[in-house]
C-alpha cells in the first residue's frame, strides 16, 4: 500500500520481503542447482537398480511362473528402492546436522537471520518429501521394466542379463537425462565462474589491498555535542597516522560496497526544490585522508583536508558519473 499526502509518499512492504529481497535470486538459483544435482543422483540410482533388476531377471521370471503377480513384483522393486532412499535420506540428514555449523560460519554475515538456520520440523518434512519423490523416481522405472517383461522370454534367458527394447530405451533415456542435467549444471557453474571473474576484474575505483577497517561508536554522555566528537576524531586520526605500521589513515560511513547509503536532493538553486526538478544523489560521509588511504584517483580539483571540518562551508567531492 502507498499513502500520499502533500507530495510525500510512504510505501509499506512486509518485513520479510525487505530483509530477503536482495538474496531471493541467489536462493532460487542455488535451489535450482541442488534440484538438478538431486535429479542426476536419482537417475544414477534408477539406472543401478535397473541393472540390478535385469541381473535377477531369471529369478523373478521363476517367481512369476510360480504365481507371483506383477503387482507383487512391482512392490518388491519399489520396496528395494525405498530402502536405498531411506538410507540416503537418513545419512543426508545426519550430514546436514554435522556440517550446518561449518556452513553457517562460511556464509557472509549480511544474510538475514543467518544464525537461526537449523534442522527443524520443516526440514524433516522436506526430507520426507524428497525421500518419497526419490523412491518413486528411482524405483518405479526398474519395477515397471521387470513387471512388464514376458515370463517366457526371461526363462529362456539363461544368462539373466538380457533386456527388452523397452528396457533398453528406458536405460538409454536415463543416461541421456543424466548427461543433459549434468551439462546444464556445468554450463550454470561456468557462467557463475565467468561472472565472478568479471566482478573481480572490475575496477571499483579504489584499492582495498593492504587496507584494514574497523568501526567505533562514541558514548553520548562523554561526547554530547558535535564539537567534542569532531575533536576526538581529529586526535584519533592523528594518533593513527603516527603509528609506524600506518602509511595513511582515513574514515567513511558507511564503508564502500556494504549496501548502506545516504540519499539527498540537489539542485543549482532553491527554486528547483519547489518545482520538483531537483535530482537525487547518494552520498557518504568521509574524513580527511579517505581518498589517499584507498588510493582513489582525483581527476580534477582536490581531496578533502582538515580545514573542511571546521564547518564554515560545505565541501563535496563528486564522482565522474
Amino acid at each position: 500500500p502507498v499513502y500520499r499526502q502533500n507530495d510525500f509518499s510512504n510505501r509499506l512492504v512486509p518485513l520479510q520481503r525487505e530483509l530477503t529481497d536482495d538474496i531471493d535470486g541467489m536462493v532460487v538459483m542455488i535451489s535450482v542447482i541442488v534440484g538438478l544435482v538431486l535429479l542426476i543422483a536419482c537417475a544414477n540410482v534408477a539406472n543401478l537398480l535397473l541393472v540390478r533388476a535385469l541381473a535377477r531377471s531369471r529369478d523373478q521370471a521363476i517367481c512369476s511362473a510360480l504365481g507371483c503377480s506383477r503387482w507383487r513384483m512391482f512392490r518388491y522393486g519399489l520396496s528395494e528402492a525405498s530402502l536405498v532412499a531411506l538410507s540416503g535420506g537418513f545419512l543426508g540428514l545426519l550430514l546436514a546436522v554435522l556440517a550446518l555449523p561449518l556452513l553457517v560460519d562460511l556464509q557472509p554475515l549480511d544474510i538475514p537471520q543467518l544464525r537461526q538456520i537449523g534442522v527443524d520440523t520443516r526440514t524433516l518434512i522436506f526430507t520426507v518429501l524428497i525421500v518419497t519423490g526419490t523412491t518413486l523416481l528411482a524405483g518405479t522405472l526398474p519395477a515397471l521394466a521387470q513387471s512388464q517383461r514376458n515370463v517366457a522370454s526371461r526363462l529362456r534367458d539363461r544368462s539373466g542379463q538380457g533386456s527388452t527394447r523397452r528396457t533398453g530405451r528406458w536405460r538409454n533415456g536415463l543416461v541421456v537425462g543424466e548427461v543433459a542435467l549434468a551439462l546444464a549444471v556445468l554450463v550454470s557453474a561456468a557462467l557463475m565462474l565467468q561472472s565472478f571473474n568479471t566482478l573481480r576484474q572490475t575496477d571499483p575505483g579504489f584499492e582495498a589491498e593492504g587496507v584494514l577497517t574497523f568501526g567505533f561508536a562514541l558514548p553520548v554522555d562523554r561526547y554530547p555535542n558535535a564539537e567534542r566528537q569532531v575533536e576526538f576524531q581529529r586526535q584519533f586520526m592523528q594518533r593513527l597516522q603516527e603509528l609506524p605500521q600506518v602509511t595513511h589513515a582515513g574514515g567513511t560511513f558507511p564503508l564502500p560496497l556494504t549496501g548502506g547509503i545516504f540519499g539527498s536532493r540537489y539542485a543549482p538553486d532553491l527554486a528547483s526544490f519547489g518545482d520538483g526538478s531537483a535530482r537525487q544523489a547518494q552520498y557518504r560521509l568521509v574524513y580527511p585522508g579517505y581518498f589517499e588511504t584507498l588510493r582513489t584517483q582525483i581527476l580534477a580539483g582536490r581531496a578533502l583536508n582538515q580545514a573542511d571540518q571546521d564547518g564554515t562551508k560545505n565541501s563535496v567531492v563528486v564522482n565522474e558519473a
